[in-house]
């Protein structure tokens, strides 16, 4: 096994817990001959029974605002992510609301703009601490519908 290098997201089950937990590593060392792995929230488990996060799947994402009159609040639009069951909705994400459903057409609204880079950097950040991993675009793909509704036909 490679060792972890500070900074990695590693997926371990503390010997106290049956639950599989994703920490960031510290630190490592060594405790009775056996390599140990320390986490930035202070606890510490055997190298052995530590797995690499596995890499998330990188997902499309388009940085919208409001306009100032409706708000001026950041969204991110999810376009190939479907959100219920025909389709026709995206999945969105917002700081205040979280996950939730959205119209695509929202991109043409009149009522929204897209977001500059300054914008929406917190957003962002929050995706990919929460375990996105983003590819931001600024146009809509043309077969976004499509998309979604393969994704709900495969689940």
């Amino acid at each position: 096994m490679k060792p972890f290098k500070i900074g990695d997201q590693i997926t371990h089950t503390p010997v106290t817990e049956t639950k599989p937990r994703t920490q960031i590593v510290n630190g490592t060392g060594r405790k009775d001959s056996k390599e140990i792995v320390f986490f930035r929230s202070g606890s510490w488990d055997y190298a052995r029974n530590c797995k690499p996060k596995a890499k998330a799947e990188e997902v499309k994402v388009i940085f919208r605002t409001w306009k100032s009159k409706d708000g001026g609040g950041v969204f991110a639009l999810f376009l190939l992510e479907p959100y219920g069951s025909p389709g026709w909705l995206c999945m969105s994400y917002a700081h205040v609301g979280q996950h939730g459903g959205a119209c695509p057409h929202i991109c043409t609204d009149s009522s929204t703009r897209l977001a500059t880079p300054k914008e929406y950097r917190a957003l962002a950040q929050e995706l990919r601490r929460i375990g996105y991993r983003l590819r931001i675009i600024t146009r809509v793909p043309r077969n976004a519908f499509d998309v979604r509704k393969s994704k709900l036909l495969t689940k």
